[in-house]
């Protein structure tokens, strides 16, 4: 009798963000590219959301859903606020999980928020019960002072302790991290460093259009150069210091804002440089969730994506590997993750944001960079590093080494993604 290919449950109550698409689209789609039973709990509220929509079309088939209840908001940051949505969402968890009534129990789940749930689960347990689990973390920073990278935030010799004890669990079979230098922090100092894996944060325009072709389609002219800003847009994003530099550049660029508009930046509407911008039809905003197809053409339309973050911000960002999906240089703030990955893989330019004679002399500097071809082979080589491919090739290859099944399943199947 033939057994039963194995059975996995992804587990993300937010429909927003980069965990539903592309995090676990790309990952269902690499699990049943092996053959690999897959299905995913999530609340109400996230199955109404577009981006159910667009992780389906990513995977290319409809997914078995799992209800879980809502997570109710918290207010306020402090210690005593995060731990109890930390509690929480661990009970959203275990509750979604007990109330399910299935012929056949997952072998394994996945937490693609770890992040959102990881001291719950050092304080009190797995919230699978006796069912292994595997988490994806995108937030931790405790390690970030080692490499010179940035502050390791708050509380971060607790946020240590916890990460090693979740990692250290017998039924934590692992932690994928999007962030190399945790990888290697791990391994100096932590305990059980074997379960912490890579994976690429995957950042890769799902259709190549030609630029022309783009700009014809969203009705803008072909010459100006256009800067993107993408994605979720508030204060972080330093979208004030860019529009003083976009408004005197030479180069006369055009600012497009795509995704969701912050309170913050629409602040910025009765400013004298988003109204000279807007005056002279060189302000595009297009507030809302962003379907693929939208993406791929806001991307083509583009010749320079700002990543000039905020000083207080250290994080990845998945605009840079999707900008160089289509190659378009990046311009972002020097040092973090962002400035370390722009500055090794030569994929633009890094400054300090907030020097507005300096920002507006390197969009002059990249205005026709992407049409000369400038950074093209740094882009294409970094874009390959970071592509859907590779984000599933990474997350099967820990799985395989993390989970016996999974590994016998990849072996004996004729296709990977």
């Amino acid at each position: 009798m033939k057994s039963l290919p194995p059975r996995i449950l992804l587990v993300e109550p937010e429909g927003g963000g980069h965990h539903f698409v592309p995090h676990g689209a790309l990952l269902l789609r690499a699990l049943r590219s092996v053959g690999v039973d897959a299905a995913l709990m999530t609340t109400r509220t996230a199955r109404a959301h577009p981006a159910l929509t667009e992780l389906e079309s990513m995977v290319g088939a409809p997914c078995e859903l799992w209800d879980m209840p809502e997570i109710p908001g918290f207010g306020g940051g402090s210690v005593f606020h995060l731990a109890w949505a930390q509690f929480r969402y661990w009970r959203a968890v275990r509750a979604g999980f007990r109330r399910q009534r299935r012929s056949r129990a997952p072998d394994l789940c996945i937490l693609l928020g770890l992040d959102s749930v990881d001291r719950a689960i050092a304080a009190l347990g797995n919230p699978f019960g006796r069912t292994p689990f595997v988490g994806l973390t995108i937030q931790t920073k405790h390690h970030w002072p080692e490499f010179g990278i940035g502050p390791g935030g708050r509380n971060a010799s607790l946020n240590r302790a916890t990460f090693d004890r979740v990692l250290a669990r017998r039924d934590c079979l692992g932690i994928a991290t999007i962030d190399q230098t945790l990888v290697e922090y791990q391994l100096r100092h932590g305990r059980a460093a074997h379960k912490l894996r890579h994976v690429p944060d995957p950042g890769e325009v799902v259709r190549k259009i030609p630029r022309d072709q783009a700009r014809a389609d969203m009705v803008m002219p072909v010459d100006a150069p256009v800067i993107l800003v993408y994605g979720g847009l508030d204060d972080r994003k330093n979208v004030g210091p860019l529009l003083r530099a976009a408004a005197a550049a030479a180069s006369a660029p055009t600012v497009v804002l795509a995704g969701v508009v912050d309170d913050e930046v629409y602040a910025l509407a009765y400013s004298p440089e988003w109204q000279a911008l807007e005056a002279a039809g060189r302000l595009r905003i297009e507030n809302g969730f962003v379907t693929l197809e939208r993406e791929a053409r806001l991307f083509a339309a583009a010749d320079v994506a700002w990543v000039g973050y905020r000083a207080d911000f250290n994080g990845h960002s998945a605009v840079i590997p999707q900008a160089a999906s289509v190659g378009v240089p990046v311009l972002g703030r020097r040092g973090g993750l962002i400035g370390t990955t722009i500055e090794a893989h030569e994929l633009g330019l890094t400054l300090d944001p907030l020097d507005s004679a300096r920002v507006s002399a390197a969009i002059d500097e990249l205005a026709m960079a992407r049409r000369d071809g400038r950074y093209a082979q740094a882009l294409a080589r970094f874009a390959a590093s970071r592509s859907h491919l590779a984000y599933g090739a990474a997350w099967l290859a820990a799985l395989a080494d993390w989970h016996e099944p999974i590994r016998a399943q990849i072996a004996n199947s004729p296709t990977r993604t």
